[in-house]
């Protein structure tokens, strides 16, 4: 038994070193079988069993599918889930038809119609469009998340339901990015340039579910993934990563903060990772820790910080006083005292937004860490270099 499981070993190692669990053991499936009451042995005689004519299936019902909507000048479309999962899905302008936005999956254009399209209208160069991401729970309420996008730049769309982004994923789309690479496409194609992104976001997704793993262990916690959604961009001033819908749930509020911090970091982190430490990228958290001095703002003290704050525009501090005074939810801030903190050639400030609400009975915390650059928020991390990503890191 012992050669044989070395042997078993040594095959797995040479032939299949980087297969997952279902490629080593197998996907089992249950068999659903119907049998007479009598049939039975054992059964407890107030057992309730199921009636044979009850509705059985093999296929989820639409409306019961996680959808993602994807609402982008004249681009309008739903998915279920499963129809994009493990897939890339992008969205690219095409300077060659006045700047049209197309939404490819996996560098297709999925079939247009019964009020679907993929391909939009016309953008003007370097004017922002509305982009609007919809996330649809079955069992909850919908979730959107806004962004804007500059015309005729390139953007990709990531996600994860359930915490399940793998490493073997990742493998997966990297050996795609390297045959496009050795197909001498262009670093600025969709084929190469989408995937570097997709590349950049499933990584940030995959080193999140690590960090939620590790900080339910050692908290002792239980923490739920239901969705990640948001985007990574190559612009001209740079590229970034914005994940602006989150939702999880944990037992313990500390659970919660905690990885929220851990979530910002990875923002700049992932991207430096990725690119470089000569690359340096900004995140809200790492603003914050480079700032002299940082304040804590809430409905007690308001007043006697908002005096003591510079390089803040009148908008921004009547935002931040929105936030505080709204009567329906209890918020804090965490900011630096000066708005406009500087990291080679990125110009902004950043924030932690922390606010809980009562909605449907129930208390929900929320918690955002926002970066800003000329008027633009971003959920995320951006590079301080206006350079064009490297496709080949």
């Amino acid at each position: 038994m012992n050669l044989y499981t070395s042997n078993f070993i040594d095959w797995i190692k040479t032939n299949i070193p980087n297969a997952g669990y279902n490629e080593l053991i197998g996907n089992y499936i249950i068999k659903p079988e119907s049998l007479p009451d009598n049939q039975y042995p054992g059964a407890p005689s107030n057992a309730v069993f199921i009636s044979d004519d009850i509705e059985k299936t093999q296929n989820i019902k639409s409306e019961d599918c996680h959808k993602l909507s994807i609402l982008y000048n004249g681009i309008n479309y739903s998915f279920n889930i499963n129809d994009i999962s493990g897939k890339r899905v992008s969205i690219f302008h095409n300077t060659e038809n006045n700047n049209k936005p197309e939404l490819k999956i996996d560098g297709i254009l999925p079939v247009s119609g019964s009020g679907q399209n993929a391909i939009g209208n016309s953008t003007t160069k370097d004017q922002y469009y509305k982009m609007t991401l919809t996330v649809h729970h079955p069992n909850n309420d919908d979730y959107k998340s806004e962004y804007n996008l500059k015309s005729p730049y390139s953007y990709c769309l990531v996600f994860d339901f359930g915490g399940n982004v793998s490493i073997d994923l990742i493998t997966y789309r990297n050996k795609i990015l390297s045959k496009h690479l050795q197909s001498n496409d262009k670093d600025e194609s969709e084929d190469v340039l989408g995937e570097t992104l997709n590349i950049i976001g499933l990584n940030w997704l995959y080193q999140v579910n690590l960090s939620e793993k590790l900080t339910a262990q050692l908290s002792k916690d239980k923490i739920i993934r239901h969705h990640w959604v948001g985007v990574v961009a190559q612009e001209d001033s740079g590229y970034y990563i914005d994940i602006k819908s989150g939702l999880y749930s944990t037992l313990k509020d500390e659970s919660f903060l905690c990885l929220n911090g851990i979530h910002s970091a990875l923002e700049h982190g992932i991207l430096e990772q990725l690119q470089g430490e000569d690359h340096p990228a900004v995140s809200a958290i790492k603003v914050l820790a480079q700032s002299n001095k940082i304040f804590y703002i809430d409905k007690n003290n308001i007043d006697n910080i908002i005096p003591l704050l510079t390089g803040y525009s009148t908008n921004q501090i009547d935002i931040f006083r929105s936030y505080i005074e709204n009567n329906e939810a209890e918020s804090s801030i965490i900011l630096p005292e000066n708005g406009n903190v500087k990291i080679n050639e990125w110009e902004g400030f950043a924030y932690i937004h922390t606010f809980n609400k009562v909605s449907g009975g129930k208390v929900i915390n929320g918690q955002e860490y926002i970066i800003d650059q000329n008027h633009e928020t971003l959920h995320g991390g951006y590079s301080t270099l206006e350079e064009d990503i490297n496709t080949e890191n």
